[in-house]
């Protein structure tokens, strides 16, 4: 029996994935274009930032496909001495548990001294990061701002 969530309104399904439609499937059931499904990929880059740090921009879905590359960019961020590193998912749609691991692991790499910061904004992401508990042991803000200043400090 579903679980009412007071954060989603009285009849809301305590599972993450409810209302979730996968990116192959539209919602009339038929597959999606190729210009659509490529919409759906994620695109993970590494930006300089003008402040001490790294700054890594993510946008799409974030899942088996697109973890490969978010380690290699967080891998190399800390690879590169950078103590401080910005996520920023706010065009991110969608994260699976092997995102959210290559997240845990470059936090658990930059050590107590270090700050990872996420930048979500989406509500999907944001129900996952709470549901996981991840939002209580990583710094997760609302704007790319809030989180420079974060790691800035």
């Amino acid at each position: 029996m579903p679980v009412a969530s007071p954060k989603l309104g009285a009849g809301a399904r305590s599972s993450v994935r409810a209302g979730f439609q996968h990116p192959e499937i539209q919602a009339t059931g038929g597959p999606m274009s190729k210009e659509t499904m490529n919409e759906a990929r994620a695109v993970i880059s590494a930006e300089t930032p003008d402040w001490p740090g790294a700054l890594i921009v993510a946008s799409g879905e974030l899942d088996v496909q697109s973890v490969p590359e978010l380690r290699e960019r967080l891998a190399e961020a800390i690879d590169a001495g950078n103590r401080s590193i910005v996520v920023d998912m706010s065009e991110v749609s969608f994260i699976d548990s092997l995102s959210l691991s290559a997240l845990v692991g470059a936090r658990r790499k930059l050590g107590d001294d270090g700050h990872l910061a996420i930048v979500a904004v989406h509500e999907y992401v944001r129900l996952i990061l709470q549901a996981t508990g991840l939002e209580q042991v990583m710094d997760v803000f609302e704007t790319r701002d809030d989180a420079v200043a974060f790691v800035r400090d």
